[in-house]
């Protein structure tokens, strides 16, 4: 089998040391760094003399880094999302990229039900999410649970819904017949928003979710789950609705990231510090999917 010269990962990519150690076999040099990278100029220090890189979502690759890594020839991904890489110019200078596919499916569907059965069942231990109840609780049976973005994940979470007895709605850009023939229902966004008491939102990355008319559909009390990568909804526009209508919005520390402390302090708004996608086996399935893309790449 072939051998990398030099295989590096400018930033913190997020597998175990066991997966550092058994990459140490594909390469004649490897360097992990445990710090981010602070800039551009940073970044290309660190992965100017590498055939091959390891990068996180947040490891942005454009086209300047590309021209200033001479000798790379693979990016593997150690997650998803590709929005931060220059594909084109990737593609020109014959790059390789790799990613990892669905490792945080099981996680982030988990971690969404999680939150909707900690906001009926009144178990919350979070001061900005209240809890109304007192001696009674409500069943997630027959609430309306509206999903927008209908891929991979939103899939999973349309069947735990229909599982619960929920009544589930979607939107997306292109209808899902199979799963409409399982019992969800499709609607227009607005019309979702208008008609939903819980909404999961799983748009791809950095794609603004709703507009400020959008918002304005929402019932208030409805219930907002975000797990998406960057800034979905507009922060002066989703202030506006947190303060009116005093609907509950959890996002994972993720989906945080994007907005500032002025508004994940409202009230009613949390964001919790655990990211959904991040568990124990989803790490160990990105331990295997990221030695199995190196693995393949060296053996073509």
């Amino acid at each position: 089998m072939k051998r990398f010269e030099y295989l590096c990962a400018p930033d913190i990519v997020g597998i175990t040391q066991t997966c550092k150690a058994a990459l140490k076999k594909y390469a004649e040099q490897i360097l992990f760094y445990d710090t981010a990278t602070k800039n551009q100029e940073e970044l290309i220090l660190r992965v100017k003399d590498a055939d091959a890189i390891l990068i996180n979502w947040k490891t942005s690759i454009d086209k300047k880094v590309i021209d200033a890594s001479l000798k790379l020839k693979y990016i593997g991904v150690c997650g998803t999302n590709t929005a931060q890489i220059d594909l084109e110019s990737a593609r020109e200078r014959g790059i390789q990229i790799s990613t990892v596919k669905n490792y945080t499916d099981f996680a982030t569907v988990e971690f969404i039900f999680q939150q909707i059965l900690n906001y009926y069942k009144g178990n919350s231990l979070h001061d900005n999410i209240p809890n109304n109840i007192t001696n009674i609780t409500r069943e997630l049976y027959g609430k309306n649970l509206g999903i927008v973005g209908l891929g991979v994940i939103g899939e999973k979470v349309a069947q735990m819904g229909l599982a619960f007895g929920m009544q589930v709605f979607y939107y997306s850009r292109t209808r899902k017949e199979k799963v409409e023939e399982q019992g969800v229902t499709y609607l227009p966004l607005q019309e979702l928003l208008k008609h939903s008491e819980v909404i999961s939102f799983h748009v791809p990355p950095f794609t603004q979710a709703v507009t400020k008319e959008d918002l304005r559909k929402l019932n208030k009390g409805t219930l907002l789950i975000n797990t998406c990568v960057g800034a979905i909804f507009n922060e002066e526009e989703l202030r506006e609705y947190i303060l009116l209508e005093k609907s509950t919005v959890i996002f994972d520390r993720v989906a945080g990231m994007f907005y500032s402390s002025s508004i994940t302090k409202l009230p009613h708004m949390v964001v919790l510090p655990t990211m959904a996608g991040i568990t124990v086996e989803s790490v160990q399935r990105l331990d295997g999917s990221v030695l199995a893309n190196v693995r393949k790449y060296l053996n073509n």
